[in-house]
This record gives structure tokens, sequence and C-alpha cells, in this order.
């Protein structure tokens, strides 16, 4: 690299009596590469050591101030820093949620914890800036593929109670229906909420008769599936509470509606309720 340096003379050794003496050869240069390699070495081994020394002080500093309390952290606290990139630690009622969700539904493989606990906070914050039950229940249907409106109906009211229950709403029952006419009629179609499969009915008719005695009164909750009875009388007037489950299992239809057979002079009404 530096060029070749002239071969170093022996030891005693003289040219002989009859040549002049050679002219001594000036003194070979120093191989700059030498000088330059131990002067890396030189200045290499202390930085070395103070960049171990750096390292140490980091360790030993971060070992004496990780818990200086001696306190033991709460076993639902998630923990300050996750386990693998993009993983979080989920605290207890957080992992309870998960579990509930996956007990209850069939997700796919590739869904991770994260995902679902994102969908329950995402439920719990729309609640609590305004959106409805109905709105959430949407954004179920819209989040999740297959997802039918009893299960969007169900996963969101899992999500309120088990994550923000303040934001969960009372069952109650609900005039889903309520109708009043004469004679033989059938109704629009109406549609069951997705909460439960209970009705209430209560109904009450008059004047059911054309001038000899009762006539048949007959009503009845029909779907495309299904065919629920609710009356089949005999007579003048009459009427009750009752209840009755419309079947919805099996991919049946909620849209149902009410068919009445009676005299034409005979008048009446129908109050539908539904508890969710």
């Amino acid at each position: 690299m530096y060029g070749t340096p002239p071969p170093t003379q022996l030891p005693g050794w003289s040219p002989p009596p009859e040549t002049p003496p050679p002219e001594t050869p000036p003194p070979t240069p120093p191989r700059r590469r030498h000088w330059k390699r131990w002067a890396a070495v030189l200045i290499g081994v202390p930085v070395l050591l103070i960049v171990i020394g750096i390292v140490a002080s980091a360790v030993g500093g971060s070992s004496s101030t990780g818990n200086r309390s001696g306190s033991t952290p709460a076993a639902t606290a998630p923990s300050a820093a996750p386990s693998s990139p993009g993983v979080i630690t989920l605290s207890a009622t957080q992992q309870s949620y998960v579990d509930a969700m996956r007990s209850r539904y069939n997700f796919k493989s590739d869904i991770t914890d994260q995902q679902i606990l994102v969908f329950g906070q995402g439920v719990c914050n729309g609640r609590s800036t305004g959106d409805t039950q109905a709105t959430a229940q949407q954004v179920a249907r819209s989040g999740w593929t297959n997802m039918g409106a009893s299960d969007a109906y169900s996963m969101t009211r899992l999500a309120e109670s088990s994550l923000c229950p303040a934001w969960l709403p009372a069952i109650r029952w609900h005039t889903i229906a309520s109708y009043s006419g004469t004679g033989m009629w059938n109704s629009p179609p109406f549609r069951l909420h997705p909460g439960s499969t209970m009705l209430r009915v209560k109904f009450g008719y008059s004047g059911n008769s054309s001038g000899f005695g009762g006539d048949n009164f007959i009503a009845d909750l029909v779907s495309p599936s299904d065919d629920l009875s609710l009356a089949n009388d005999i007579a003048v007037s009459g009427g009750q509470n009752t209840t009755v489950y419309p079947d919805t299992s099996f991919g049946g239809s909620r849209n149902y509606h009410l068919e009445v057979t009676a005299d034409s002079g005979a008048t009446w009404y129908f109050v539908i309720k539904q508890r969710y």
C-alpha cells in the first residue's frame, strides 16, 4: 500500500576490502500503518472501557430505580410496556369481556383479543358521546361480517355490561305495535326487536254478532315461517292478556303482522309489547 522498504542489513556484515565501502543507506522509514494500528488500539481500549462503564452504570441505575417503593403492582393493571411490539396486556376486566365474546360468538382464528377489545371500547365511547343503543348495534353489524340483528344487539349489551355498565339500558317492556278496528283485517308488518322472543299481547273485542249470538273471533300473529294464535273464540265480546313466543330460530323472520277474523260489526283493539 505504501511501497516496499529496502532490506535490512545483517549484523556484522561489511563490504570486501577491494571494494570501496558502499554508501550507508538511509534508515528504513517506519511503516505508517503500524503506528496507525497501534494508535487505534491504544485509543480504542479506553473508549471501550468508557462505553462498558456507561452501559454498566445504566443497567445498575435502572435496576436500582425500577421499584423503589417495593410495592407489588395491582393484578388487574396493564403492563407499562407491551410484552412484544404491538401487543397490549389486557386488564382482568378487559380479558373477561374478550373471553365472554369468544365463548358466545364464532370469531375467525385471525381475530385478536385486541380487535375484540377495540370494538367494545368503541361501543362505550359512542354511548358516552350520545349514540343510542340502536346506533351502536348498527356499528356492530357494519363492523363484523355475517352479523345478524340479534347478535348485534346482544354483542352491544355485552360490551356495555362488561366495560361501561353506566350506559347499559334497563330492560323493560316496549309497545312495538298497537291496532284498533272493526271486522276482518290484516295489519301492515311490524318487526320484532332482536332483544328477546317473548311478547305480551293485550286485546279486547265487542259486538261480535250477526244478531244470533256470538260469532267466531280469531286473531293470529303471522310471519312467513310462524303462526301464533292469540284468540279463537265464539262470543259476542271478550278479551285477555296473553304471552306468546315467536320463533325466529334458524333464520326465522322477525317480520310479523296481525290477522283478525270477526263479524263486520265487531270492534276490537290489540296492544303488542316486547321486553328488551
